[in-house]
């Protein structure tokens, strides 16, 4: 799952926040138990769907890395006990089969070091009456052919890994799919109290907008137009007064109310921080009729305010 998915599964999870607080405008809208029921059992299953694309095989891969470790010494010591022997009784057959370095079994590939380790089992037992001064033991052999039983089980199977995840994938993009299905018939049936809720669909439609978290962060935009030509206006004054539900207590003195001229060409400036509430905003151009507009900021989601200016 990347920033994105991350990003629309917090909308998601916004919209139903807010959509709970509201449930005494929200409850006798028609159909929208039904829609609303969807969309949390959908969030749920997009959240476990997530985990499982997000996981890794960590602890499968410390268990094998363990065993395979574990393998390569106790090898590394039967071959050494079978060179010894092989070398004693001038059998060359038996030590060019045995003979096998530490460091050759550690570059083996994992198939390859579990029929190494076999071979070497064999070969013991194949000679285990004259061992036992060599200290080889069939308790010895046992352990090591059952660890390489152990060790093949937990090897991930050719494709199996990749067509698993690739399910998950698809399942994961379908409900996706359906989720915004849902959300769709949601804004439907808001448009039902859109002018009589003004505020409650203001905050509905904030909710809606999917956060960037891996863009730079801004609190909020503003940019003004001329009404009658789309362009940008540059000089326009833009006052921010703090209305009801905004946490004064985060701004103080000459930032109570901010006050600011655009100098962009583009009729635009940015805020990196704003404190979450309601504003009043007024903008005023000489020339043009002044307009005033309530926006609402949320902590951690970019505000756009755009105002298009009509001229005198």
């Amino acid at each position: 799952m990347n920033t994105k998915d991350e990003a629309r599964l917090s909308m998601y999870q916004a919209v139903i926040d807010f959509l709970k607080k509201n449930a005494a405008i929200t409850g006798p809208l028609p159909q929208f138990a039904v829609i609303f029921t969807l969309l949390e059992q959908n969030l749920g299953k997009l959240v476990q769907l997530g985990q499982e694309l997000s996981s890794n095989r960590s602890g499968i891969t410390v268990s094998k890395n363990e065993q395979q470790a574990d393998i390569e010494l106790r090898s590394a010591s039967l071959s050494g006990k079978l060179v010894a022997y092989a070398t004693l009784e001038n059998n060359n057959e038996l030590l060019s089969l045995v003979k096998l370095t530490k460091s050759t079994l550690k570059r083996s590939k994992d198939n390859e070091l579990v029929a190494h380790t076999l071979k070497l089992c064999d070969a013991a037992e194949a000679h285990l009456p004259d061992l036992a001064a060599y200290l080889v033991t069939q308790d010895e052999i046992t352990a090591l052919r059952d660890l390489c039983a152990s060790f093949l089980v937990i090897l991930p199977k050719p494709g199996e890994t990749k067509k698993d995840k690739a399910g998950v994938l698809q399942s994961f993009k379908n409900l996706l799919k359906d989720t915004d299905a849902q959300l769709a018939k949601l804004d439907v049936v808001m448009q039902i109290v859109r002018y009589t809720q003004t505020e409650f669909y203001d905050r509905y439609t904030s909710s809606r907008s999917i956060v960037n978290t891996g863009a730079r962060k801004l609190a909020l935009k503003c940019k003004v137009t001329d009404a009658r030509t789309g362009q940008g206006l540059t000089g326009a004054n833009v006052i921010f007064e703090p209305g009801n539900g905004t946490n004064a207590k985060a701004m103080s003195g000459p930032d109570l109310t901010k006050v600011v001229k655009i100098a962009s060409a583009k009729g635009g400036i940015n805020f990196k921080t704003m404190p979450a509430g309601t504003y009043v905003v007024t903008v005023s151009k000489e020339g043009y009729v002044p307009q005033t507009a309530t926006v609402y900021v949320n902590d951690g989601e970019l505000t756009s305010v755009n105002v298009a200016l009509q001229p005198v």
